[in-house]
């Protein structure tokens, strides 16, 4: 590793893309011009998705699959509102918990070098940048799709199709024959953005963040597991060959204070790992229990308006949409799977540390790290879900029973 990488890199993109909805990352939300973003942001996502909700109302019973399919776009916007809220109200606690996660980062290089931080930077920087550019090509294939498509008919084909809006909401006035139309399509395009910036912000987030505390179980683990202690050395020597008794005891009490100050001070990094991902799932319990009841909805909207629709181009549409509400269940279930073994790895590498060959306080504290670590530092979406890859088995099995009732529906 050749350069020191600074905590602040981790967060690269998360910061982005909260500038993007008027949001500092870490510090205080000051100053006129972010504030005014916020609130311009927020009204314009606000109108469009109250819009949105009245298409939905007066279409029901006339356009029943037209409906279901803006309602996938209004429970997009619900969850990114939510996650809008928490990342707006809960700056103080982020950034406790930003300050107390940058004491614990390695800022020298050999520390980095110790803890292996490339490795955990890269995978950072595989995870972040895949899912954004997965999300943007989602986003921008929805806000251009209908301009896009009305150019190749009126310019290329020479065909007159009518005005549509990307996204289908019932607004006071005729907006298909005058300038109105270009307004709403921006305000329209703008509002899936900023959504889509919420969305993107905090889960990547909250990738970042799972990275950061697994890369300190990882470390804990590698540290129990691989020390030798001093006491099991000196005694794996002859220290009575020539030694008087004292200089013998002297040499035996030396080791077993470098053995306690060793495991003392795993104990401490552990104690404060296991409360930060309490303070994890107090930032992110209540956004992730909306984000996956929401995404069981939006999993299944989709699924069954490619069951009833037979326009190809629609069809790679709605099956992008699809494969991104896929990947975010599947991202958030995986890191959350990811910390859940990372911290429970801790108590396995306690058990093989060889403590047999040590002094009976390090052993007791040895058991003390592993009975701790038992219980694994899990995210969770409040108390109800605890978050790992079979979370997402449970998402799919919810979504594929509402696709079912919505079918029987559409036939009835």
């Amino acid at each position: 590793m050749s350069t020191i990488i600074k905590f602040e890199e981790f967060l690269g993109l998360a910061s982005f893309f909260c500038y993007n909805i008027g949001i500092k990352l870490w510090g205080p939300n000051d100053g006129f011009w972010l504030n005014f973003w916020l609130c311009l942001t927020s009204i314009n996502l606000f109108l469009t998705v109250f819009a949105e909700c009245i298409y939905i109302i007066m279409t029901i019973r006339s356009d029943f699959i037209v409906a279901i399919m803006t309602l996938s776009y209004v429970s997009f916007i619900v969850v990114a509102y939510v996650k809008w809220y928490y990342l707006y109200n809960y700056q103080t606690e982020r950034n406790a918990f930003f300050q107390r996660l940058d004491a614990l980062f390695p800022h020298t290089k050999s520390e980095q070098e110790s803890i292996k931080l490339s490795e955990y930077f890269r995978l950072n920087k595989l995870a972040t940048r895949g899912y954004t550019i997965t999300f943007m090509v989602v986003i921008w294939i929805y806000n251009l799709y209908t301009i896009s498509q009305r150019l190749i008919y009126t310019q290329l084909l020479h065909v007159h199709i009518e005005r549509v809006l990307p996204y289908q909401a019932m607004y006071p006035w005729d907006w298909r024959d005058n300038w109105t139309y270009y307004v709403i399509y921006v305000t329209q395009g703008f509002a899936g953005f900023h959504a889509t910036c919420a969305q993107i912000a905090y889960d990547l987030l909250l990738c970042i963040l799972s990275i950061q505390l697994i890369m300190h179980y990882d470390h804990i683990s590698r540290s129990l597991e691989g020390y030798q202690t001093k006491f099991a050395e000196v005694h794996g020597i002859d220290i009575n060959n020539g030694l008087p008794p004292l200089t013998c005891a002297a040499v035996e009490l030396r080791a077993v204070k470098e053995d306690i100050k060793l495991i003392s001070n795993i104990v401490s990094y552990h104690n404060e790992l296991l409360s930060l991902s309490m303070s994890l799932n107090k930032l992110f319990g209540m956004p992730l229990f909306v984000n996956f009841f929401t995404s069981s909805a939006i999993i299944c909207f989709l699924s069954f308006q490619m069951s009833v629709t037979r326009e190809v181009d629609l069809l790679m549409k709605l099956a992008v949409f699809l494969f991104f509400s896929v990947m975010q269940v599947y991202l958030i279930c995986h890191f959350g799977q990811l910390l859940s073994d990372a911290s429970t790895n801790v108590a396995s590498a306690a058990y093989f540390q060889d403590w047999s060959y040590a002094d009976v306080r390090f052993q007791k504290m040895t058991i003390l790290v592993a009975q701790r670590a038992q219980e694994a530092a899990a995210l969770k979406a409040t108390n109800f879900i605890t978050i790992s890859l079979d979370t997402m088995t449970v998402i799919m099995q919810i979504s594929y029973k509402f696709f079912t009732v919505l079918r029987t529906m559409y036939a009835d």
